[in-house]
């Protein structure tokens, strides 16, 4: 039903696709009048609804480059990341990162909604993270766009830094930092 004011009448509906993400949940509308007489026209124009879907950003990390790299203690390393949204805005990019599945890592490098390509560099200092030799930090960017009521929501796969000892007689046992890595899988019989 339609809220009519004088000559003009609004009514709203949300454009949404089906679990397909194909089919609009609506496919036509039309607008049916009646008159003060009761008289309502017969033969309404039947209007299409074409729905788009909202595609899911993209997040990437640029550098560094190696999936896995020995960073230490006192060390400075800079993380480039890039994120998109092909068609809307991107409205958070946020460097993640774990030790162990414990959160140490939380940072926002997007304030607000932004159209078009984003990069971002950010200066992870191990020390300033509660972190010490031994660990083994899974990080990744993660990206939301401005979709609604709930965003789209991308990943970049994660990348590892090794955290050592600024001076090697202190870095812990072998043993000790492989307890720490993640669990190898060997490749065509190599180990």
């Amino acid at each position: 039903t339609m809220q009519s004011r004088n000559a003009n009448a609004a009514a709203s509906f949300v454009l949404a696709l089906r679990e397909d993400r194909r089919t609009p949940e609506h496919a036509s509308y039309v607008l049916r009048f009646t008159n003060q007489d009761g008289r309502a026209n017969r033969s309404p124009v039947k209007h299409s609804i074409v729905v788009e879907p909202d595609y899911a950003p993209e997040a990437s990390i640029i550098a560094p480059r190696e999936k896995l790299l020995d960073v230490r203690l006192g060390d400075t390393v800079a993380i480039e990341v890039e994120a998109r949204d092909p068609d809307f805005a991107l409205s958070s990019v946020r460097l993640r990162g774990q030790v162990q599945g414990r959160d140490t890592l939380d940072v926002p490098l997007l304030k607000n909604n932004h159209n078009g390509p984003f990069s971002s560099r950010y200066q992870f200092k191990p020390s300033e993270h509660g972190l010490k030799a031994g660990d083994v930090v899974d990080y990744w960017v993660a990206a939301n766009d401005n979709r609604t009521p709930q965003a789209n929501v991308a990943e970049s796969p994660r990348q590892q830094f090794r955290i050592i000892s600024p001076d090697p007689a202190q870095q812990p046992p072998p043993d000790r930092i492989a307890q720490r890595d993640p669990p190898r899988n060997p490749q065509n019989g190599q180990q």
